[in-house]
């Protein structure tokens, strides 16, 4: 089943058990999905969470101020009295509104966070830096970490929805790292490159940098043309679901 045939399959299925199954085990792509429909449902441009936590709190003022007013409007003026209850609630919606993006965008930044400090254990257990952010980009790989309501991580054991066993103080990611780097090819870690000059050969045959050089270019190629797809699919799931940002 091709993308396009996919994407017709779910068009028909329930919307918010597909938006579930999204979160799910495509982290990445709901986000994408509903953050850009939040935006271009609202007309708002991306703003990041130091923008919206001043909206909010400027929103809670207006809020108390607005309460306080409408408290010495006495009774015999039912239309300023329904003028500031309108006012409220106008107020209350757009607070509601802004606090949901706002906490995406903190879900966010810890899953980049995250995704960053797996990336950097990676490179301290000797895989190559530019490997290691490809790795990392990848959906079976991205997928299994979570980032928790507290701000804490967790690592699901490859295929399933259980967190992976770690023994005494060591952090989830480390455990990761351990399961990934025996699997890699020799080629991508650090160790090969600089390793004697025995069996390196000349420049651009297997075993010299510059050959690993070209392999990472391509990769990193591969890499960008996902992302590309990544987008695309996003934005065509979007439109065949019908989602907008009130599916938040």
């Amino acid at each position: 089943m091709n993308l396009d045939e996919a994407i017709a399959a779910l068009a028909e299925a329930n919307k918010d058990e597909v938006a579930a199954l999204l979160e799910k085990k495509a982290g990445g792509l709901h986000q994408a999905i509903f953050q850009k429909g939040y935006d271009v449902a609202h007309g708002r441009k991306v703003k990041d969470a130091d923008q919206l936590k001043g909206e909010i709190d400027k929103l809670k003022s207006e809020l108390a101020l607005r309460t306080e007013e409408l408290s010495k409007v006495g009774s015999g003026q039912p239309d300023r009295v329904k003028a500031y209850e309108e006012e409220l609630t106008r107020i209350r919606t757009e607070k509601a509104e802004t606090e949901k993006v706002y906490q995406l965008k903190l879900l966010q930044k810890d899953r980049q966070r995250a995704i960053a400090d797996l990336r950097a254990v990676l490179i301290r257990k000797g895989v190559d830096p530019d490997y290691a952010e490809v790795l990392t980009q990848k959906a079976t790989i991205e997928s299994r970490v979570r980032v928790e309501s507290d701000g804490s991580i967790q690592v699901m054991q490859e295929g399933k929805e259980i967190p992976i066993a770690t023994e005494g103080s060591k952090a989830p990611l480390d455990a990761l790292a351990e399961e990934l780097v025996p699997k890699l090819d020799p080629k991508w870690l650090t160790s090969k490159v600089d390793a004697g000059s025995g069996d390196r050969g000349g420049a651009g045959q297997p075993g010299t940098a510059s050959f690993y050089d070209k392999i990472r270019a391509e990769e990193r190629a591969k890499l960008d043309a996902v992302k590309k797809q990544r987008e695309e699919s996003a934005t065509i799931l979007r439109e065949r679901l019908g989602i907008t940002g009130s599916t938040l």
